[in-house]
């Protein structure tokens, strides 16, 4: 059934409802399961239209979903609402991917406080380091996140393919295949031979080091990461 039937017929219950309506309780009752359908149409449309121009990236603002949320909900209006976003996704989900990835960048402490790293500082030679969080002996989810966004980073930059579509590399399935058999008190080696990267390691203390194919890579990332996270 398509996104316009649905909607048409939500309205209908509606309607439907206000004339039979003997109890303010009752319209009440409607209203509200209606009004959790709507909410849940609004996100399959958007996902719909999304799918249509191939981006698996993109966020979409809370901003455009309250636009679409306020009137009719049929797809000729949810493309043009989310046409702005569509024209530019490649722009804005490299932006998202960036701003969660950099959340992996390892703050420096002086005397002063905290602050974010030079390149100089994270990159050693062909080394990225990077930082993960713990939660029960795992990689923490809000740190698997961050690795799925970083996993698509690399080669949106670096093979410049279109962000808004770009595959993640394999970091994210290696770590996540391997949580139910890993014991994270050790230190753990992963090899991803590909076009970016040789492979990468996770130590105990939750340093993160990811070595690249070349250091003018490493360099890009560490610089893209870090100014992403000011």
């Amino acid at each position: 059934m398509e996104v316009d039937e649905i909607w048409s017929r939500l309205k209908a219950i509606r309607s439907l409802a206000e004339e039979v309506n003997a109890a303010e309780n009752i319209l009440y009752g409607v209203e509200k399961e209606i009004e959790k359908a709507k909410e849940r149409l609004v996100r399959i449309a958007v996902g719909r239209v999304l799918d249509r121009y191939g981006i698996r990236n993109l966020k979409v603002p809370r901003e455009a979903y309250g636009e679409i949320y306020k009137g009719e909900i049929t797809m000729a209006r949810v493309e043009e609402i989310l046409k702005p976003l569509i024209e530019t996704a490649d722009d804005i989900a490299l932006e998202q991917m960036l701003r969660s990835a950099s959340r992996l960048v390892p703050q420096v402490w002086e005397e002063g406080g905290a602050r974010s790293p030079r390149v100089d500082e994270i990159v050693k030679g062909r080394k990225l380091h990077l930082r993960v969080y713990w939660s029960y002996g795992n990689i923490s989810f809000s740190s698997m996140e961050y690795i799925l966004d970083l996993d698509k980073v690399i080669p949106a930059l670096i093979g410049r393919e279109p962000a808004s579509r770009v595959k993640p590399m394999g970091i994210y399935s290696l770590i996540h295949d391997a949580w139910s058999f890993v014991d994270y008190s050790q230190a753990r080696q992963y090899v991803l031979d590909n076009r970016y990267i040789d492979g990468f390691r996770i130590y105990k203390n939750g340093k993160f080091v990811i070595v690249f194919k070349k250091e003018r890579d490493a360099r890009m990332i560490a610089k893209a990461l870090i100014d992403a996270s000011k």
